[in-house]
């Protein structure tokens, strides 16, 4: 099996010109530059699109969340047609636990089009355009064990609320290598 990383650190998965110029292209403008041969895609994103606004459920405006998942879950079923792509949320932060509402899915249907998102509703988003479009989605956020509320916060690096430690990307992997034995049947 051959792997191919076309992710770059500290890029979003809308249009945010302020990381387009800094670090790089954002998802939505760099898939299409992405080998059409491959077997497979995994896309995981959403950290940091915390500027970006929700924006309206069918909008293609790719500097809005909604805008963007409609331009870029579509572009890939049509690149990769037939082939598995798998949607993964992000992860809590180390204080994600103590941030999230009890009704995400409520708080989604309230957030006006034009504000910005917590974490929590923007992996909400991610799955319910996943739903939408029928594309398998691993809910990190919320089954990956990964929260914070370790107290010796094993799963993030040192000093640092975001990253995962060594110990927090082996719970990632497994969780991502479960989700492909299971829904694409990759693995023996």
């Amino acid at each position: 099996v051959v792997f191919q990383n076309y992710s770059i650190s500290g890029t979003s998965l809308a249009y945010v010109a302020s990381l387009e110029t800094e670090k790089g292209a954002c998802f939505v403008n760099r898939y299409a530059q992405m080998d059409s041969s491959a077997d497979a895609v995994i896309v995981m994103g959403g950290t940091n699109d915390n500027a970006v606004p929700l924006g309206a459920w069918n909008s293609v405006d790719t500097s809005t969340f909604y805008g963007a998942l409609n331009v870029l879950i579509p572009g890939l079923l049509n690149t990769y047609s037939g082939k598995p792509i798998l949607f993964c949320t992000m992860m809590q932060t180390k204080s994600g636990f103590s941030e999230n509402t009890a009704d995400p899915k409520a708080m989604l249907t309230t957030t006006a089009a034009t504000a910005t998102m917590t974490r929590q509703l923007r992996a909400e988003a991610i799955k319910a355009k996943c739903r939408q479009y029928g594309v398998p989605c691993l809910d990190l956020y919320h089954t990956s064990g990964i929260s914070g509320a370790d107290s010796a916060g094993i799963y993030y690096r040192t000093s640092d609320a975001l990253h995962p430690s060594s110990l927090g990307m082996q719970r990632l992997a497994a969780a991502i290598g479960h989700a492909l034995t299971e829904l694409f049947c990759l693995l023996p």
